[in-house]
C-alpha cells in the first residue's frame, strides 16, 4: 500500500478528465488502495464542493472522482483498509470534536468507532485489518498522543506517553 501526498493549493492538485473546471482543491492527503475491485483506487479529502471538507475516491489516472460523504462538517485523513473493502476518516459531524468512523468503499455505511470530547483523527489500519491506530487530543493530555482500537472501536488503548506532540500513527507492512 503506497501513500500518495500532495501540498495544498490548486498549483500542486492532480485534476483529471472528470475535474470541475476551475475548482478549488485543497488536497492535503490521498490514500491508494492496494487490493481487490478498489485496487489502485485514491482516496482523498478535498474542499472541491464548497466549504466543507469531504472524502473522495478516483482511480489511479484521476478519472471516476466521486464524492463519499456530503456533510457540513469536516471529513478528512481516509484510509483504506487493507482488503480494500473499508474506508477509516475522522469527521466532526458530531460536534466541534473530531472523532474516527469507517465505512464501507462506495461511502455507504458510515459508522462512528470513538466517542471522545477531545479530537480523535489521522486513522491507520494494521496490515491485517483487525486494528485501527490514531492520534488524540484525550486523557486531559496537553499533547497529542498515539491510541489504537480494534477496527470495531473496542478495546481501546494508549500506546504514547510523551510531553511533545505525537502525529500520523503507520504500521509497519509486517
Amino acid at each position: 500500500m503506497a501513500l500518495a501526498t500532495a501540498g495544498c493549493g490548486s498549483d500542486s492538485v492532480p485534476t483529471g478528465p472528470t475535474a470541475d473546471e476551475g475548482a478549488h482543491e485543497a488536497l492535503v492527503a490521498g490514500q491508494v488502495s492496494g487490493s481487490g475491485a478498489t485496487e489502485g483506487r485514491i482516496a482523498f479529502h478535498s474542499t472541491r464542493a464548497g466549504g466543507a471538507i469531504d472524502i473522495y475516491v478516483m482511480d489511479a489516472d484521476g478519472s471516476n472522482i466521486t464524492r463519499i460523504t456530503s456533510l457540513t462538517s469536516h471529513n478528512t485523513s481516509p484510509a483504506w483498509s487493507p482488503d480494500g473493502t473499508r474506508i477509516a476518516f475522522n469527521s466532526s459531524r458530531e460536534g466541534l470534536q473530531d472523532d474516527i468512523y469507517v465505512m464501507e468503499a462506495d461511502g455507504s455505511n458510515q459508522t462512528r468507532l470513538t466517542f471522545d470530547s477531545a479530537d480523535d483523527f489521522e486513522p491507520s489500519w494494521s496490515p491485517d485489518g483487525t486494528k485501527i491506530a490514531f492520534a488524540s487530543e484525550r486523557d486531559d493530555s496537553q499533547a497529542r498522543e498515539i491510541y489504537v482500537m480494534d477496527a470495531d472501536g473496542s478495546n481501546l488503548t494508549r500506546l504514547t506517553n510523551n510531553a511533545a506532540d505525537d502525529l500520523s500513527p503507520n504500521w509497519s507492512p509486517d
